[in-house]
């Protein structure tokens, strides 16, 4: 049973290694496009990402060029400034508390 954990332990390890490796280089491969999706990954890491992609490149129509951009708009005016997202239950917990806090049942208030 030890094995196998220390086995496993070693597998994740590197295959978490190999893809930190992997990742880095930005300029080969659109890793952009999944950063845009995944709420944890830091909005100027993307940014880079981004335009260290697209040095010495043609657009094309389809290239996911406007869509960043237009993710980019978006996004920009919802981070910290440290870049990170907003959680994405972050609307609905604002609605929720706002909800609760304005809520007519806490003001019940008998009509003639």
């Amino acid at each position: 049973m030890r094995k196998i954990v220390l086995l496993l332990s070693f597998v994740f390890f590197t295959a978490g290694f190999y893809a930190q490796s992997v990742i880095s280089d930005t300029s080969s491969f659109p890793y952009w496009i999944d950063m845009m999706q995944d709420p944890k990954a830091n909005f100027f890491e993307t940014q880079k990402a981004f335009e260290k992609y697209w040095v010495n490149r043609e657009r094309d129509k389809g290239d996911g060029w406007k869509p960043f951009k237009r993710w980019e708009y978006f996004t920009e005016q919802r981070i910290d400034v440290n870049g990170n997202k907003p959680a994405p239950e972050h609307v609905l917990n604002e609605y929720q508390s706002y909800f609760l806090s304005n809520s007519k049942s806490d003001q019940l208030v008998e009509k003639d």
